[in-house]
């Protein structure tokens, strides 16, 4: 199966552009062409995936459907996943390299407070000595473990 694929995100119910197909004949012509990149599947052990790009393709629309509110979850898991987005992005938390406020121009989670800020560097601040990869990793597994 194809886990990944275009879509048109502004047709209701949400088209995926079907390879053996023209362009042409699938896409509207009466206004500009919308089309995003999208997980079609998401495996239920994203660990298990024999490519890392493979758990990285399928990280980035997780971590777009959180900062859009389109993943429910209990609060708490929203921040520990938001820290593992922040890990994967800037690495093990410094001081000097990472100032207060560093991930206020992030868009992690949907009217994102400073309170919740303040959790979620908290949380960074705990993550010691993981890759990007690893970060990715575990957010993908906290993520999988939710109730959908």
């Amino acid at each position: 199966a194809d886990y990944f694929g275009l879509y048109f995100p502004n047709s209701n119910p949400i088209r995926w552009l079907v390879d053996d197909q023209p362009f042409k004949k699938q896409a509207s012509s009466d206004r500009p062409v919308v089309m995003e990149f999208g997980v079609k599947y998401f495996v239920s052990n994203p660990q298990r995936a024999v490519h890392a790009y493979t758990r990285y393709l399928t990280f980035l629309p997780l971590k777009e459907d959180v900062a859009h509110g389109r993943f429910l979850c209990p609060p708490h898991v929203l921040l520990k996943l938001c820290s593992y987005a922040v890990h994967a992005d800037v690495g093990d938390y410094d001081e000097e390299q990472h100032p207060p406020g560093y991930i206020s121009d992030m868009h992690l989670l949907p009217d994102q407070t400073d309170e919740q800020e303040r959790e979620i560097v908290r949380l960074h601040k705990e993550l010691v000595h993981m890759t990007a990869q690893e970060a990715e990793a575990a957010y993908l597994a906290l993520a999988a473990q939710q109730d959908l």
